[in-house]
């Protein structure tokens, strides 16, 4: 036999990553993305994106590799999600291809590359909501938002705030010369935090 699994499908739809979905409440907090290859295993396992796992996820790739796909696959797993679990923003730097998500009910706002005085506000907004999480998390006495979605009755659950970024080199370009590169260093302050 072989030692090798045949390879991986060229098409995977986010309907064959949720397919296999036994723990319904596990997916609230961990979308599908990709398929993971473990030749070592000899096994395949779903990829997923973990909300409450906290941290950041950064796609790299040159044109045409899958990085915007991979942001909207990311938001149609958001999509999925009950309205009041997460809310999405995008700042869409790059060809457009995060405009559509803008019909996803959790959608707050897709700003394109050429709006940058709508990008700054949504910085500025995202930030405000920031400090006002850390408040409301110090307050109550929960390390983190995951910590508070646990504890929390549903409807005082805080939501998973979502930020899709598309093209960072784009984001710089059109963002650095703003204000001496302030929102840039926004951006940077909120991933830090």
């Amino acid at each position: 036999p072989s030692p090798w699994l045949p390879p991986l499908p060229d098409l995977i739809t986010v309907a064959d990553l949720s397919s296999d979905d036994s723990d319904a409440a596990r997916s609230v907090d961990r979308l599908p993305l990709g398929m993971h290859d473990l030749p070592a295993a000899q096994r395949r396992s779903r990829y997923e994106f973990d909300l409450a796992g906290g941290g950041h996820l950064m796609l790299v790739g040159g044109p045409g590799s899958g990085r915007t796909s991979s942001l909207r696959t990311l938001a149609a797993g958001i999509g999925r999600l009950p309205v009041t679990d997460a809310h999405l923003y995008a700042l869409d730097c790059g060809s457009g291809g995060l405009a559509s998500l803008e019909a996803l009910p959790h959608c707050g706002a897709v700003v394109p590359r050429g709006d940058p005085g709508r990008g700054e506000r949504l910085l500025a907004r995202i930030e405000a909501e920031l400090s006002r999480r850390q408040e409301v998390l110090a307050r109550a006495g929960y390390g983190s938002l995951a910590e508070q979605r646990a504890g929390a009755q549903p409807g005082e659950r805080l939501p998973w705030l979502v930020l899709l970024l598309d093209s960072w080199e784009g984001f710089v370009q059109t963002y650095d010369g703003i204000d001496h590169g302030r929102p840039v260093e926004q951006l940077t302050r909120l991933l830090r935090e």
